[in-house]
């Protein structure tokens, strides 16, 4: 397929590699070395002939069956269309919309880059760790072209290249997001603003939306409560006009962060009532009635609300941060004297020490009842420690 070159040249010399042929022994018969070389490089002009000999030498049969070829284009014309619509929050969800043995047919053929971009996208979530497939993206990126380099520079901490490689409003929004999730709160809304102006260039209500969302995040961390209601107002007032497919979770998500904000001031009530609008429930939904519940006295309620989130979480993994975040608001509820028992300690730091890698606005949430146990402790320099960490906002313990 024409302009495919580069993708074609990868994929015969990552497959020759991995089969330990050497240049001369793949090309015995049918071409040059220096012309496989060209070729392994994305150059020339390569006859049907001598593609063909060379990529059934490796075992390749997908390369020329059309009606596949034609097929996998749309398939991931439309995985792109998607991707910068929707923005990444929902990467891990549009990488791999096809069964594993399609996804390792893609591998076999001219749109293996696309294939290991797709394969990074959906392995590294939002974590951004590296992973076997970033590493093997990393020795064809002279072969990427604008687009493929710009999310495979997001996906690996590389922003400023990103967004210089391909400005658009996904890729801003990308950046902000991941400044955002470290607690660069400032820094991501320059960048997020940045975002807005690209996504309404572009046309992108959805995008858009998306955007006044996280804005609306930041300002919620850096305590600008009237910014913040500002930006939701602004995303609802977009989810209005649209109709895009999940506006009921978004709506239920600007529902659920004004409640967290004020429940993490202290307004229970106010947050019940924001976090009762919700009708997407999800795992941080049931964490924060839970300990609404707490506040107010309503231990079998909160209790009911754990094992509500617990069984959605449906995780084996018990020192994912969701799962521990519920297990400590559960333990509070069962022991009134809490502050008391050893093995509340051992569960407190356990949920802390996960959150190393999370978003920053959980642990800032859960500080408030390391401080007690400190004081309750008389762990002063601990305390002083974590307070000049978060020296930029205010902190009040739980009782």
């Amino acid at each position: 397929m024409k302009g495919m070159e580069k993708q074609l040249g990868a994929l015969i010399r990552t497959k020759r590699l991995e089969k330990n042929f050497s240049q001369q022994g793949l090309c015995k018969g049918i071409c040059t070395i220096s012309y496989l070389s060209k070729i392994e490089q994305g150059q020339g002009n390569p006859s049907h002939e001598i593609i063909v000999a060379l990529l059934r030498q490796l075992g390749i049969e997908q390369f020329y069956q059309e009606d596949f070829l034609l097929q996998a284009q749309k398939n991931i014309q439309q995985v792109y269309d998607t991707f910068f619509r929707e923005g990444p929050i929902e990467h891990e969800e549009l990488a791999l919309p096809w069964q594993q043995e399609y996804t390792q047919q893609i591998l076999q053929s001219v749109f293996f880059l696309d294939g290991l971009l797709f394969l990074c996208l959906h392995c590294t979530g939002q974590e951004h760790t590296p992973n076997q497939y970033t590493e093997e993206l990393e020795k064809h990126l002279e072969l990427l072209n604008e687009r493929q380099k710009a999310i495979f520079f997001s996906l690996t901490y590389r922003g400023e290249a990103a967004v210089a490689q391909f400005p658009c409003g996904c890729i801003f929004f990308w950046e902000g997001t991941n400044q955002c999730m470290k607690g660069k709160y400032a820094q991501a809304i320059g960048t997020l603003d940045k975002a807005f102006d690209y996504a309404a260039r572009e046309c992108n209500p959805v995008l858009m939306m998306k955007i006044q969302v996280f804005l609306g995040n930041c300002y919620s961390e850096l305590q600008q409560y009237e910014q913040m209601e500002q930006c939701y107002q602004r995303a609802e007032s977009i989810l209005r006009y649209t109709n895009y497919s999940r506006n009921e979770e978004y709506q239920s998500s600007i529902h659920y962060n004004r409640g967290s904000t004020f429940l993490q001031d202290g307004m229970v009530q106010k947050a019940l009532d924001c976090l009762s609008r919700c009708t997407v429930r999800e795992g941080h939904f049931y964490h924060k009635m839970a300990i609404c519940m707490e506040k107010t006295g309503q231990r079998e309620k909160g209790l009911q609300l754990i094992e509500e989130g617990l069984a959605q979480l449906n995780t084996k993994d018990d020192n994912q941060p969701r799962y521990l975040r519920l297990k400590l608001v559960q333990f509070r509820l069962e022991h009134p004297d809490y502050l008391q028992q050893p093995d509340y300690e051992k569960l407190l730091f356990r949920c802390k020490d996960s959150l190393k890698n999370a978003p920053q606005g959980w642990l800032r949430f859960e500080l408030p009842w390391v401080l007690e146990l400190l004081a309750y402790k008389r762990r002063y320099k601990e305390i002083a420690t974590l307070l000049q960490q978060f020296s930029s906002i205010d902190i009040e313990l739980p009782h």
